[in-house]
C-alpha cells in the first residue's frame, strides 16, 4: 500500500466549492491550456488559441492590483509599460517566457484577468533540505517532502481559482459591451500542468462540463516527472522513485537556472549522470559546479543541449564531467566510461 512506501506523503485535500448552474455565463466557454512556464516556446504554442480568445487569463501567482492594471495597459498598447516590463531583471528569465508573454499580449486589445492567489507564501523549509542532502536517499526523501509541500499549495490554489473563475469571467463580460452582446465568448486560461486537477474538476462538474475544454503542449505535460509526482501525491499515492530521481536532476539544472533546458533532454541527461545510485546526488551537484562556472554563456547552454542529444561537437563541460565522474571512485569507472563513449560519439 502507498502508506508503507518510504516516499508516501499525505496531504490535506479540502473539497472544491459547489457550483450552481449559472456559475459561468450562458454565452461563455472556457478553454484551459495546460503546459510548463519555462520557455518562450510554451507561449508560442499558445498563439492560435490566443488569437481566437476574447478574454485571456494567464496564471499569475502573487499578482497585485497594479500588475493587473499594467497587463491590461500592455494589452491596450501602452508602450511605456510594455518597455518597462521588458527591462525588468526577471523578464527574460526562464528561457524568455515572460518576454514572449508580453509580445503575445501587446496591442491585442483583449481583456486580461487573473484568478490565481494574489499573495505568495513564504519559502518552504523543505526546499533547503534537498541541497543539504549527503546521500541519494536523503535527497529523495527531501524531494518527496518538498513536492508534497508544493502539491498542498497547488491544492490550495486550485480552490481559490475554482472560486474565482466564474465571477471573474462574468465580470470581464459585464465590463465590455461587445462581449455582453456576443453569443460565444471564448475565455482562454493559460495555466501550469500542475493544475490539471482543476480542469478535471470543471470537466466532471454537471454545471460546467459542457462549457470547458483543454489542450496540452505536446511532450511537456503529463510525462514530466514533477507533474507525475504531484498527481500521485494529490490522488493519495506515493511518487515513483524513478520520477523522483529524474526530478532530482531537473532541480539541479533549475538551481543554476539553465533557461533553455527542455524536459525531453532532462530524461536523457538523467541517464548520463546516473552513476551508481549512491552517487546520484553527487552527480547532480557536480553538474551544478560545472555549469555554474560559465552559466551566463549562452553557448554553454546550447552545447549542453546538443551534447546530451548526441548532435554536434560535445561541450567541454561534458568532457570535464566525464573526467571528474571517473575520479569519484574506481567502482564508478564503468559508469564513467559510458560518459566517455558519449563524448566520443559526439566527436564523430
Amino acid at each position: 500500500m502507498s502508506e508503507n512506501d518510504p516516499y508516501f506523503r499525505e496531504i490535506t485535500i479540502p473539497p472544491l466549492p459547489e457550483l450552481n448552474e449559472d456559475y459561468l455565463p450562458n454565452n461563455a466557454s472556457v478553454h484551459f491550456h495546460l503546459t510548463a512556464h519555462s520557455l518562450a516556446e510554451h507561449v508560442a504554442g499558445l498563439q492560435q488559441l490566443y488569437d481566437e480568445a476574447d478574454v485571456f487569463i494567464p496564471e499569475m501567482y502573487g499578482w497585485t492590483a497594479k500588475s493587473l492594471r499594467d497587463w491590461n495597459a500592455i494589452s491596450k498598447g501602452e508602450r511605456k509599460t510594455y518597455v518597462r516590463y521588458q527591462q525588468t531583471p526577471s523578464a527574460d528569465s526562464h528561457g524568455g517566457f515572460t518576454n514572449a508573454l508580453l509580445d503575445l499580449t501587446y496591442r491585442k486589445y483583449k481583456p486580461i484577468r487573473f484568478i490565481d492567489d494574489d499573495a505568495r507564501d513564504s519559502p518552504k523549509k523543505s526546499a533547503a533540505k534537498l541541497w543539504q542532502a549527503q546521500t541519494t536517499e536523503q535527497a529523495l526523501q527531501a524531494l518527496a517532502d518538498q513536492t508534497a509541500d508544493d502539491a498542498q499549495d497547488a491544492v490550495r490554489r486550485n480552490i481559490i481559482m475554482a472560486e474565482k473563475l466564474g465571477p471573474t469571467v462574468s465580470g470581464a463580460i459585464e465590463a465590455n459591451p461587445k462581449l455582453r452582446n456576443k453569443d460565444d465568448v471564448k475565455v482562454l486560461v493559460f495555466i501550469g500542468s500542475l493544475h490539471e486537477l482543476l480542469y478535471d474538476y470543471f470537466r466532471t462538474n454537471p454545471a460546467t462540463h459542457h462549457k470547458v475544454s483543454a489542450s496540452h503542449l505536446a511532450g511537456l505535460s503529463n510525462a514530466d516527472a514533477d507533474v507525475a509526482i504531484h498527481k500521485r501525491i494529490e490522488t493519495g499515492k506515493a511518487p515513483r522513485r524513478s520520477d523522483l530521481v529524474t526530478y532530482l536532476v531537473t532541480m539541479a539544472l533549475c538551481q543554476v537556472q539553465i533557461p533553455s533546458i527542455r524536459s525531453g533532454y532532462l530524461v536523457e541527461l538523467t541517464d548520463i549522470v546516473q552513476v551508481k545510485p549512491d552517487q546520484e546526488v553527487l552527480a547532480a551537484r557536480q553538474l551544478i559546479k560545472l555549469m555554474a562556472q560559465d552559466i551566463d554563456n549562452p553557448e554553454v547552454e546550447d552545447a549542453i543541449l546538443r551534447a546530451c542529444k548526441g548532435r554536434g561537437k560535445p561541450a567541454n563541460i561534458i568532457q570535464d564531467y566525464a573526467l571528474k565522474a571517473r575520479e569519484l571512485s574506481a567502482q564508478d569507472a564503468a559508469r564513467s566510461s559510458i560518459l566517455e563513449r558519449h563524448v566520443a560519439q559526439t566527436h564523430s
